[in-house]
Parts: structure tokens; sequence; C-alpha cells
């Protein structure tokens, strides 16, 4: 058999080991990112589904990543399906186990929902929802057969829809649960959309006020406003920068487009308002690593050519 090689790891490395118990959760993903590598994966289910494969060891470390993709990896105990078959052997990964899987009815395609539920949680929670490091398999069986995961939502400031999304991906009644991948993935993509939607929207609203001549400080509480309504979406820390930018607030705008590059550290754009930012501040040094970063991680059509000329003008004034 031949393979791809994937020189980005798996998705484990990005996520990190699972604390122990009673530590403090890791650090969430962001949660535009979360949302696309579980998009990503749920397309990838759809396919081999389609086929009648169910993959049964749907994990961080089967999932690796090219780049910003994630491709389903180890097929080694996946099990081909009738159209009505149930598979009866008790396999996987018990932290990633469904309960049907654990018990004695037999699993399907919805274990493999279930899988992609749990790390959904686990990349947005920072913790898994059932378990720790070091649990006894007896006892998380118990858990995973019995308990109810704690939302999300009281662990880390989780939307939510995409709580409700995960919730459901975890429901022990397969008829409460989502019924296909493609379902699954139709109910990430509305939340999606419905975030980008719900960004534009506020961003147009003190666009509009600015075009009405409201003040300055009423239009950056509202460009703040923004950033605390939408907190792992880079445009709103895009627009808050922005503003500072304009009101020559160079400082302020630093701190807006770094904070956004903590959450979505592959954004090229708010890597490229950030040298901006820090040339007008005289820090040519930072402005030249941050104008590399986003020419690296790809800006489009003519802001590359600005970003391209920029940087090599900042790096001949130094030679």
């Amino acid at each position: 058999m031949v393979m791809e090689f994937i020189a980005g790891g798996n998705l484990r490395k990005r996520i990190g080991n699972m604390p122990e118990r009673d530590a403090p959760p890791n650090v969430p993903m962001p949660t535009d990112d979360a949302v696309r590598i579980a998009e990503g994966v749920l397309s990838g289910l759809h396919v081999i589904h389609q086929e009648r494969v169910f993959h049964r060891d749907i994990k961080p470390e089967n999932i690796l990543m090219d780049g910003d993709v994630p491709k389903i990896a180890d097929l080694g105990i996946s099990r081909m399906l009738g159209s009505d078959e149930l598979a009866s052997t008790t396999t996987g990964t018990i932290y990633y186990m469904s309960p049907e899987i654990l018990g004695e009815q037999g699993a399907s395609y919805p274990s493999d929902l279930w899988a992609v539920g749990v790390i959904l949680y686990e990349m947005v929670a920072g913790r898994r929802p059932f378990g720790y490091r070091g649990i006894g398999p007896g006892l998380l069986m118990d858990l995973i057969r019995s308990e109810d995961p704690i939302p999300p939502s009281e662990i880390n400031s989780v939307p939510e829809e995409l709580e409700r999304i995960i919730l459901k991906a975890l429901e022990k009644d397969l008829r409460r649960r989502f019924t296909s991948a493609a379902e699954m993935l139709q109910a990430l993509e509305r939340f999606r959309q419905g975030r980008g939607d719900g960004v534009e929207k506020e961003i147009a609203d003190v666009r509009a006020m600015t075009e009405a001549g409201e003040s300055l400080d009423v239009l950056e509480r509202k460009a703040r406003e923004i950033v605390e309504h939408f907190p792992q979406t880079s445009k709103s820390y895009q627009f808050l920068g922005e503003f500072y930018n304009r009101c020559q607030r160079y400082s302020d705008a630093v701190a807006a487009f770094r904070k956004g590059i903590r959450q979505n550290p592959s954004d090229a754009l708010l890597r490229w308002n950030l040298a901006l930012a820090y040339q007008k501040q005289g820090r040519r040094r930072q402005a030249i690593a941050e104008l590399r970063k986003a020419v690296d991680i790809g800006l489009e059509g003519s802001l590359r050519r600005h970003a391209t000329r920029l940087l090599r003008l900042l790096e001949a004034s130094g030679s």
C-alpha cells in the first residue's frame, strides 16, 4: 500500500495532550479553526461512508494535517457494512467510542459522528467530554454510557449554536444524533455562515455610523463591542485595528492585530495590517517579520504585490 506523506503531523500535535484529573484545560483552539477542521473530517467521512466504510477509529491521532486541511488516516480497523448491517466488535480508542460501540447492539456510521463530536468538543473546550488522562477504562466506559458531558460553554467561551451541534453529535440516543456526515457538515456550515453574516452586519452598521458623522468615542465603543461579540473571528480584530490605524493610534492598532493573530495565526491580512502599524511606529524589524509571514501565508492579488514591494523597500533601507 502506498500513502501520501503529510509533513504537518496529526491533529493531536495541534490540540496537545489531554490534561490529567483536576488539571486546568488546555488552551482551546480558535472556534473558526476548529469548525473548519471538523468540516474537513466530515467531508472525508461523507465520502467513505458513501462507500459503506465504517472507520471505527476517528481520533486526533488519525487525522493528519496538510497545512490547515485535515486528512483521515488509518483505516486499519475499518469495516465494510451492508445496507442495514451493524459492526458488533468492540474496537477503537475508548475516549472516542460511542455508547453503542461499548454496548451489545452494535454500531454503524453514527459512531464516527460521535467521535467527531468528541474531537470538536476537545478542540473548543481544551479537554475531552468524558474522562481525563490516566482514567481507568472501566470508569471511562461507564461515563460514556451513562453520563452527559459538561456543556463546553461552561469550560470556555463557546457559541450557543456550536454547543448545540456538539451536544447533538454526543447524543446517546441514536434517534437524536446526526444521521449522516452530510447532515452534521451542513449544520456546521450554517453556523459558520451565520457567524460571518453577524460580524459583517455589525461592521456595516458601524461604517454607516461613521458616514453619518458619529463621534470617535462612540465608534470606538461600537468597534470594541464587535470584538466582544465575535472574539474568535478575524474580521472583528481587523476592523478594530483598522479603526485605530485611521485614528493614528498605532499602539492600540498593534494590540488589536496581535490579539487577532493569537486567535488566528494563519490570517495573512491581520499580519499585513500589523506590519503597517509597526511601520508607522518606526519598528522596521517587526514590520519586516510580519510582512514576510503575510507573504508566506498568502495575500491575494494586488495586496500581495504591495506587500512584496514594501518588504523590499524596508529590507533595502536597512542595508
